[in-house]
């Protein structure tokens, strides 16, 4: 290391020692593990403030690392204190009204080069924009960290961070608090927080913002289940409620029973996915069952089924009307062509069921008992307010052996029990009808 060099170093660091620098950065390590400004110039020795870094020259292109050959960085010290010479002289024959207005201060005279005069003293903002964004160097961040372009030789600091503050005759520049940053020790790099769960705005020197660090706040487990089966218990709702209207044929083209029958499988099938992810949720949680401690959770599940109890047991009323309005039509021989066919969409490869409604009934039947059944299983609810009347033993996410579940449980489900019941009294009357066993 040159005498020189060494001389700056010392006045960065207070001591003698090896600066440790790369050529990209404008800071060595040492500085940046201190929380001080880099003062690592060729220009303190002089006592003037320091330029920028005197490894890096002006190209059109952008800023490119220069040669190591001293001889070279000679000539562009040379070149560069010549242009400084002559673009003080040019503005301080535009400004020199300016200084004898103020009472011709030397130190205003002195200071003309860091003035924004003219065009011809200092490139403009968008003539850096556009150098620097064609270069792939780190003079990008500091030029858009700042509300002012990083223009040589505005400001006391060549980088254009005005917040930094400066006391005449140190032997650096204060740092203050913005410009701290955390560095590792032992690699002397700034450390980088890559946390999943924050969100850190980093702060640019200069800019005179603070980081800003933010928790993510996880949501609960049975968050998503309870939304899910809110908006399913609003759906059932609506379906219950538009039973109680006459739905108008010409505006809605599929019949009144094969709507209800689509309705309710399409809703079974919801809740039977919803409880199934709950079940899931609670084998991965090996014992913990905060879905279960939960009361909004149990009151949704609990809605959402009784609410589909009851569009079972009228679809299972509207099935029994027509069955036996059909009994009455084959009993007085009527015609093929008075018989109204229950299903007139429903078809099985293509193949319309039209002929058959007894077996049209009766699949349709079956097909939505046992999605109540499933249903019923995931839930474990008691024998008595079930469909199927049994309840498998130490299953379902509604099961549990303490007595304030078991309570709480039986009190809702006391508003289904007349429900309950009168599907048990249809699916036997259906199972009659259609000569076989409706299982649940």
């Amino acid at each position: 290391m040159s005498a020189v060099k060494r001389a700056a170093c010392d006045r960065c660091h207070g001591q003698k020692m090896r600066c440790i620098r790369e050529p990209t950065k404008s800071s060595c390590h040492r500085c940046v593990a201190a929380g001080a400004l880099c003062v690592f110039s060729m220009a303190r020795k002089a006592g003037r403030p320091p330029t920028r870094h005197q490894g890096m020259k002006d190209t059109s292109g952008g800023w490119r690392l220069a040669s190591s050959n001293r001889s070279e960085q000679q000539n562009q010290q040379q070149q560069r204190r010549r242009r400084q010479q002559q673009q003080k002289k040019h503005q301080h024959q535009h400004l020199r009204p300016y200084s004898d207005s103020l009472g011709g201060s030397r130190d205003l005279q002195e200071n003309d080069g860091n003035l924004e005069g003219t065009d011809d003293a200092q490139p403009s903002f968008e003539a850096m924009l556009l150098d620097v964004v064609t270069d792939d160097s780190e003079t990008l961040i500091p030029l858009f960290s700042n509300s002012l372009p990083t223009i040589p030789g505005l400001g006391i600091w060549d980088d254009g961070d005005t917040s930094r503050t400066y006391v005449e005759g140190a032997s650096h520049p204060l740092p203050t608090d913005s410009n701290r940053q955390q560095v590792d020790f032992m690699t002397d790099q700034p450390v980088i927080r890559d946390s999943p769960l924050l969100v850190t705005e980093c702060s640019q020197p200069g800019t005179g913002t603070k980081p800003i660090e933010c928790e993510l706040i996880v949501p609960p487990i049975a968050g998503s289940l309870i939304q899910q089966l809110c908006a399913l218990s609003v759906k059932l709702a609506s379906q219950i409620k538009s039973l109680s209207i006459d739905s108008d044929t010409a505006n809605n083209p599929m019949p009144r029973l094969e709507q209800l029958a689509a309705n309710v499988i399409e809703s079974s099938v919801e809740l039977h996915r919803v409880l199934s992810e709950a079940r899931s949720m609670l084998e991965a949680l090996d014992g913990l069952d905060p879905i279960l401690s939960d009361t909004a959770m149990i009151l949704q599940v609990l809605s959402a089924y009784i609410h589909l109890t009851q569009l079972h047991y009228a679809l299972y009323q509207e099935m029994n009307f027509a069955l036996m309005k059909l009994s009455d039509c084959s009993s007085h021989e009527s015609s093929p062509s008075d018989i109204f066919v229950l299903f007139p969409m429903l078809h099985i490869g293509g193949v319309s069921l039209s002929s058959y409604y007894r077996f049209q009934l009766k699949f349709v039947l079956q097909i939505c008992v046992h999605h109540l059944g499933e249903t019923e299983a995931l839930l474990g609810l008691p024998a008595d307010l079930c469909v199927s009347g049994r309840m498998l033993q130490g299953e379902g996410i509604l099961h549990q052996s303490t007595g304030e579940m078991s309570f709480l449980v039986r009190t809702i489900m006391c508003q289904a029990e007349k429900t309950v019941k009168g599907i048990r009294s249809v699916l036997a009357e259906l199972s009659e009808r259609t000569k076989g066993a409706i299982e649940v």
